[in-house]
Formats: C-alpha cells, sequence, structure tokens
C-alpha cells in the first residue's frame, strides 16, 4: 500500500470533527434561506401591493420580514451563533442560538434549529397582526 492511501486516511480522520462542523453550519443556514425564500417567493405579489406594509428583506446573512410597520422578524447568522429578533407588537425580543454540539440551540425554548423552530419565530412575531389585516 502507498503511503498516499495512509496520508488521506489519516487526513480524513484529523479533519473530521472540523468537517462535521462545517457541514452542520451549512445545514443551518440554508434551512433558513430556504425558509425565507419560500416566504418570499410565495407572497411575492402580496409584497409587490402592499408597498410598506408588508416588507421581505433577503441578504446574505440576514432575514427579516415586516408587516403593518409594527410586527417584525429579523435573523442574522453568525459564525458560531444566530441572533433572532421577534418584535409582535411595539417591544423586541432577542433570542441567541448558539453552536453547541454540533448544533444551533435555543436554550429558552429547548429546541434545536428546525423549521418547527423558525415556524414558532414567524407565528410569535406576526400572528396578532396578521390576524387583524386578514378580517
Amino acid at each position: 500500500m502507498s503511503y498516499k492511501k495512509t496520508f488521506i486516511d489519516l487526513s480524513k480522520k484529523a479533519f473530521k470533527n472540523e468537517l462535521e462542523e462545517k457541514f452542520s453550519k451549512e445545514s443551518a443556514y440554508n434551512l433558513i434561506s430556504n425558509y425565507f425564500n419560500d416566504i418570499s417567493a410565495s407572497l411575492k405579489d402580496e409584497a409587490e401591493v402592499a408597498g410598506k406594509t408588508l416588507k421581505i428583506k433577503i441578504e446574505e446573512k440576514c432575514w427579516s420580514i415586516q408587516l403593518n410597520q409594527q410586527s417584525e422578524l429579523s435573523i442574522r447568522f453568525y459564525k458560531d451563533k444566530i441572533t433572532v429578533k421577534v418584535k409582535p407588537g411595539f417591544q423586541w425580543r432577542e433570542e441567541t442560538l448558539k453552536y453547541e454540539q454540533g448544533r444551533f440551540y435555543d436554550r429558552s425554548k429547548d429546541m434545536g434549529l428546525s423549521e418547527e423552530l423558525l415556524d414558532i419565530y414567524l407565528k410569535e412575531a406576526f400572528e396578532s397582526t396578521i390576524n387583524q389585516l386578514a378580517r
């Protein structure tokens, strides 16, 4: 057996944890990005006619939705944490998901980052406002 094979095998073993962390963080980023892109695409026409009443903003590592200039959900992705700002009316509440044991985790909700957790944030931010607007 050539040393090339040994070198490749040992390198894979040496960098296994770093590679798993990289893939885990990319997966978290893609989950958030796809979640907001889906909302944006589904509400494209509504956002056009709503003007300032409905604003959806998607940037490289920051996503936000603002409704009726009083409710807002904003998520910012950092290297080792994700900040989530929820404004269901006139007061902001901020959550920080820290990268722990291979995932981003919200301690206050005792949940890892998932579509279900993103739905919870979305509901907290907009449930009251959207119900009033939809009447």
